[in-house]
């Protein structure tokens, strides 16, 4: 008589169920695992790059420097002898920059008259500039030039035009303003320039302008 088969008991088959379940899962996660390894082998040169912004907007505006701030020039100056002589006027001019900025095409200007009374047979191109010394050697004086004619106004420009000024820097000229023959009809004690000043100090005056590019930057004009 052959024999049956052994049927398989039925909490049996539950545990090889469970079994199953379970090397399925153990098999999942380690399959996770290893994606996320080599994920991280694949990128992790690459964190940060991908973390960092890779867009700016095209509205964004970069910063830019401070402000200059305006230029502050000025001129300081002594006379350079007692004036007991009468044929002549020595002045030392010295033009600052007190801004925090270089500065060029800079000129400053001397004004005088021929309004007194032995004075007033003279004109403009009776008088001579001299300049006596140059601390920078970068100065030249320009032509005696009216101002007021009417009333014998005339002006000499000292002019530091291809000299850059750096901060907190000046350069000094000593000149002579005299009559082209010497004649001590010369008169400097009305020179509107001359407003202030002594001898042996060096003074800031706004009756020597200063000019840059040929606008007025610092001082007082008289009037014309």
């Amino acid at each position: 008589m052959a024999r049956r088969p052994r049927q398989a008991h039925a909490g049996q088959s539950l545990v090889e169920y469970l079994l199953l379940i379970a090397f399925v899962c153990i098999g999942c996660i380690a399959g996770m695992g290893y994606l996320r390894n080599s994920t991280a082998t694949a990128y992790g040169k690459h964190e940060r790059a991908l973390i960092a912004p890779t867009f700016v907007p095209s509205t964004y505006v970069a910063p830019t420097a401070t402000p200059t701030p305006v230029t502050e020039v000025r001129t300081a100056v002594q006379l350079d002898s007692a004036n007991t002589k009468t044929e002549e006027s020595q002045y030392q001019v010295r033009l600052y920059n007190d801004g925090y900025a270089p500065v060029s095409g800079l000129k400053a200007r001397i004004f005088f008259n021929l309004s007194a009374k032995d004075e007033t047979k003279y004109t403009g191109t009776d008088v001579a500039a001299d300049e006596l010394s140059d601390s920078c050697g970068a100065a030249q004086l320009g032509p005696i030039t009216a101002w007021n004619a009417a009333n014998s106004v005339y002006y000499v420009d000292i002019n530091w035009q291809g000299r850059s000024f750096t901060s907190g820097s000046y350069c000094e000229v000593e000149l002579s303003l005299h009559l082209k023959d010497w004649n001590k009809a010369w008169d400097w004690k009305d020179d509107y320039s001359y407003n202030g000043l002594n001898y042996g100090n060096y003074k800031s005056t706004g009756f020597i302008p200063v000019y840059r590019d040929g606008l007025l930057v610092y001082g007082v004009e008289p009037a014309r």
